[in-house]
């Protein structure tokens, strides 16, 4: 029969894998963050760097285009606010716990599980939130990108912003 130590040290191992995996999840995430806010702006770049400005005269096609347009602007806006940091907990440092006196290796094993418990909860609930706003602003960004390049395709003459 293993050891109350040995199944402690078990758990403890297995929470950092849990950690570590999380956190990755979290880099992982904020790495697609930055590549789809890129790829938006860079879309945007290319639409209006043309002479002429891609808007329909019709007064369906200017509400789809502005509708567009606002599909793309908020989408950025998410990802934007995406970007910001988040404070990450991190399970105690040697310098925390040689604070902690600890009578014996159990006591010591008990408390490093509960501060991984602690971390794993508080971040990947962060983790989640990033998530959603990914999974929110990357649709929208698509439509609107869509509609515009349909707009830009079938538009026969563009209102001429520089002569």
């Amino acid at each position: 029969m293993p050891k109350p130590n040995d199944l402690l040290e078990l758990q403890l191992d297995e929470l950092r894998r849990m950690f570590d995996g999380i956190s990755e999840i979290y880099t992982q995430t904020r790495t697609k963050i930055f590549a789809f806010m890129s790829g938006g702006l860079a879309f945007l770049a290319f639409y209006f760097s043309s002479q002429k400005l891609n808007a329909p005269q019709e007064t369906y096609g200017i509400i789809i285009y502005f509708l567009a347009l606002g599909l793309e602007i908020f989408s950025l806006a998410v990802l934007f606010i995406a970007t910001q940091s988040v404070p990450w907990n991190i399970p105690p440092e040697t310098s925390e716990v040689k604070k902690n006196k600890f009578k014996d290796r159990n006591e010591f094993l008990v408390y490093m599980c509960e501060q991984y418990l602690e971390a794993i909860k508080n971040n990947g609930s962060r983790c989640e939130e990033k998530r959603k706003q990914l999974d929110l602003a990357f649709p929208l960004l698509i439509a609107g990108a869509i509609l515009l390049l349909i707009i830009k395709s079938f538009l026969k003459e563009g209102v001429t912003c520089v002569s």
